[in-house]
């Protein structure tokens, strides 16, 4: 995602294909998650190095410009995003992995 959404130039393309999608299922769909777990996506990037610090704003960002191309496609769909907790002691492990 950070590759994506790492470079300006990429939002514009998946904002497209977002509302694609939202066009072609629109009323099929009870909820729409617009970036399933980040915290984990970010996690990962994080453990590899890769991490671009403006990646969570630019979710953020990503976030409410489909939210409203929802809207505007289908104005009573619910939409949300989800977050995924990592409990230390997952952090502690991941860490002792990498440790060996």
């Amino acid at each position: 995602m950070d590759r994506l959404l790492g470079q300006r130039r990429d939002a514009p393309r998946w904002l497209a294909d977002a509302e694609q999608v939202v066009r072609r299922y629109a009323g099929d769909v009870t909820m729409w998650i617009t970036f399933n777990e980040a915290t984990v996506y970010m996690a990962q990037e994080m453990r590899l190095g890769s991490f671009h610090p403006m990646m969570p704003l630019r979710l953020a960002q990503a976030h409410k410009r489909v939210y409203n191309v929802i809207h505007t496609i289908d104005p009573d769909a619910m939409v949300s995003s989800n977050v995924a907790c990592i409990p230390c002691t997952a952090r502690k492990v991941i860490a002792a992995r990498q440790a060996a």
